[in-house]
Protein backbone atom coordinates (compact mmCIF):
# COMPACT_ATOMS: atom_id res chain seq x y z
CA UNK A 1 0.00 0.00 0.00
CA UNK A 2 1.03 3.57 -0.45
CA UNK A 3 1.15 4.03 3.31
CA UNK A 4 3.63 0.98 3.93
CA UNK A 5 1.36 -1.14 5.21
CA UNK A 6 0.40 -4.45 3.43
CA UNK A 7 -2.85 -5.93 2.53
CA UNK A 8 -3.94 -9.45 1.22
CA UNK A 9 -7.03 -10.60 -0.08
CA UNK A 10 -7.67 -14.28 -1.91
CA UNK A 11 -8.60 -13.63 -5.95
CA UNK A 12 -9.14 -17.00 -6.93
CA UNK A 13 -8.95 -20.77 -5.53
CA UNK A 14 -8.92 -24.00 -7.05
CA UNK A 15 -9.88 -26.74 -5.03
CA UNK A 16 -9.15 -30.76 -5.42
CA UNK A 17 -9.74 -33.61 -3.71
CA UNK A 18 -8.02 -36.53 -4.94
CA UNK A 19 -8.98 -40.64 -3.84
CA UNK A 20 -6.08 -41.51 -0.65
CA UNK A 21 -5.98 -44.67 -2.85
CA UNK A 22 -4.18 -42.78 -5.84
CA UNK A 23 -0.48 -43.30 -5.06
CA UNK A 24 1.07 -40.48 -6.69
CA UNK A 25 -1.98 -38.33 -7.23
CA UNK A 26 -1.07 -35.74 -4.64
CA UNK A 27 2.51 -34.61 -5.97
CA UNK A 28 0.57 -34.44 -9.68
CA UNK A 29 -2.49 -32.99 -8.00
CA UNK A 30 0.22 -30.09 -6.35
CA UNK A 31 2.44 -29.89 -8.91
CA UNK A 32 -0.68 -28.88 -11.26
CA UNK A 33 -1.77 -26.03 -8.92
CA UNK A 34 2.22 -24.70 -8.89
CA UNK A 35 1.00 -24.71 -12.92
CA UNK A 36 -1.90 -23.02 -11.96
CA UNK A 37 -0.68 -20.56 -10.09
CA UNK A 38 2.07 -19.36 -12.74
CA UNK A 39 -0.65 -19.27 -15.55
CA UNK A 40 -2.97 -17.36 -13.16
CA UNK A 41 0.26 -14.77 -12.75
CA UNK A 42 0.34 -13.86 -16.10
CA UNK A 43 -2.99 -13.46 -16.44
CA UNK A 44 -3.29 -11.04 -13.62
CA UNK A 45 -0.66 -9.16 -15.10
CA UNK A 46 -2.15 -8.96 -18.48
CA UNK A 47 -5.76 -8.29 -17.16
CA UNK A 48 -5.57 -6.37 -14.36
CA UNK A 49 -5.09 -2.14 -13.59
CA UNK A 50 -3.35 -2.93 -10.32
CA UNK A 51 0.41 -2.86 -10.33
CA UNK A 52 1.91 -5.23 -8.09
CA UNK A 53 5.61 -5.10 -6.67
CA UNK A 54 6.51 -8.25 -6.02
CA UNK A 55 4.49 -11.75 -7.23
CA UNK A 56 4.72 -14.60 -4.63
CA UNK A 57 3.56 -18.70 -4.69
CA UNK A 58 3.27 -20.27 -2.08
CA UNK A 59 3.17 -24.09 -1.51
CA UNK A 60 3.29 -26.76 0.70
CA UNK A 61 4.58 -29.49 -0.86
CA UNK A 62 8.33 -29.99 -0.11
CA UNK A 63 8.64 -32.73 -3.47
CA UNK A 64 7.08 -29.98 -5.95
CA UNK A 65 9.74 -27.57 -4.11
CA UNK A 66 12.35 -29.22 -5.36
CA UNK A 67 11.37 -30.07 -8.73
CA UNK A 68 10.45 -26.58 -9.17
CA UNK A 69 14.12 -26.35 -8.78
CA UNK A 70 15.81 -28.63 -11.08
CA UNK A 71 16.32 -29.56 -14.59
CA UNK A 72 12.89 -31.04 -16.49
CA UNK A 73 14.70 -33.91 -18.08
CA UNK A 74 14.66 -36.36 -15.11
CA UNK A 75 10.85 -36.16 -14.84
CA UNK A 76 8.42 -38.03 -16.49
CA UNK A 77 6.69 -36.65 -19.45
CA UNK A 78 3.54 -35.29 -17.26
CA UNK A 79 5.75 -33.72 -14.37
CA UNK A 80 8.24 -32.52 -17.03
CA UNK A 81 6.16 -30.45 -18.96
CA UNK A 82 4.58 -28.73 -15.77
CA UNK A 83 7.63 -27.97 -14.46
CA UNK A 84 8.88 -26.43 -17.70
CA UNK A 85 5.67 -24.52 -18.01
CA UNK A 86 6.42 -23.13 -14.25
CA UNK A 87 10.30 -22.73 -14.50
CA UNK A 88 9.30 -20.65 -18.32
CA UNK A 89 6.32 -18.51 -16.17
CA UNK A 90 7.68 -17.66 -12.75
CA UNK A 91 11.17 -16.18 -11.30
CA UNK A 92 12.84 -19.55 -8.91
CA UNK A 93 12.70 -16.93 -5.98
CA UNK A 94 9.09 -16.61 -6.55
CA UNK A 95 8.08 -19.74 -4.93
CA UNK A 96 7.88 -19.63 -1.09
CA UNK A 97 7.18 -22.90 0.88
CA UNK A 98 5.28 -23.25 3.75
CA UNK A 99 4.16 -25.41 6.65
CA UNK A 100 0.98 -27.52 5.76
CA UNK A 101 -0.19 -25.73 8.86
CA UNK A 102 0.28 -22.54 7.78
CA UNK A 103 -1.33 -23.13 4.51
CA UNK A 104 -4.62 -21.56 5.34
CA UNK A 105 -5.88 -22.11 1.67
CA UNK A 106 -6.12 -26.16 2.30
CA UNK A 107 -9.02 -25.58 4.73
CA UNK A 108 -11.20 -26.36 1.96
CA UNK A 109 -10.18 -30.21 1.92
CA UNK A 110 -10.18 -30.51 5.62
CA UNK A 111 -13.87 -30.23 6.28
CA UNK A 112 -14.08 -26.72 7.65
CA UNK A 113 -17.57 -25.42 7.92
CA UNK A 114 -18.93 -22.37 5.42
CA UNK A 115 -18.64 -19.82 8.40
CA UNK A 116 -14.56 -19.48 8.09
CA UNK A 117 -14.60 -18.72 5.18
CA UNK A 118 -16.47 -15.46 4.99
CA UNK A 119 -15.34 -11.69 3.47
CA UNK A 120 -13.28 -11.53 6.95
CA UNK A 121 -11.87 -14.65 7.49
CA UNK A 122 -8.34 -15.48 7.64
CA UNK A 123 -9.42 -17.49 4.29
CA UNK A 124 -10.18 -14.54 2.94
CA UNK A 125 -7.34 -11.84 4.12
CA UNK A 126 -4.85 -15.01 4.59
CA UNK A 127 -2.78 -15.04 7.85
CA UNK A 128 -1.77 -12.34 9.74
CA UNK A 129 2.09 -12.83 9.40
CA UNK A 130 1.63 -12.02 5.38
CA UNK A 131 0.41 -8.60 6.06
CA UNK A 132 4.08 -8.07 8.27
CA UNK A 133 6.80 -6.89 6.02
CA UNK A 134 8.16 -8.98 4.03
CA UNK A 135 11.94 -9.31 5.58
CA UNK A 136 10.17 -10.66 8.36
CA UNK A 137 8.43 -14.12 6.57
CA UNK A 138 10.23 -14.23 3.50
CA UNK A 139 13.19 -16.55 4.21
CA UNK A 140 12.69 -19.16 2.27
CA UNK A 141 13.09 -18.58 -1.36
CA UNK A 142 12.78 -21.48 -3.54
CA UNK A 143 16.17 -21.73 -4.17
CA UNK A 144 17.01 -22.66 0.14
CA UNK A 145 16.13 -26.01 2.07
CA UNK A 146 14.90 -23.87 5.15
CA UNK A 147 11.34 -22.99 6.06
CA UNK A 148 9.61 -19.75 7.18
CA UNK A 149 9.00 -19.39 11.12
CA UNK A 150 6.16 -17.27 12.01
CA UNK A 151 6.84 -17.25 15.32
CA UNK A 152 4.78 -15.64 18.32
CA UNK A 153 7.80 -13.36 19.15
CA UNK A 154 8.12 -12.48 15.61
CA UNK A 155 3.74 -11.77 15.76
CA UNK A 156 3.77 -9.97 19.02
CA UNK A 157 6.75 -7.76 18.44
CA UNK A 158 4.81 -6.42 15.57
CA UNK A 159 1.30 -6.36 17.34
CA UNK A 160 -0.23 -8.96 14.64
CA UNK A 161 -2.73 -11.27 16.33
CA UNK A 162 -2.24 -14.98 16.32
Amino acid sequence: MLDGTYECRLMLIKSTLSPLSHNGDTVRNELSGATLSARLKLWVQKNSEIQFGNYYHFLDSQMVKDMLAKEIYGFNTFEGLQVAKVQKKTALTDWIHIPSKQNILDVLTKGKPPNMLGPDSEWQKGPSWLRLETSLWLTNPLSTAQSPVITAEILQENKVPF
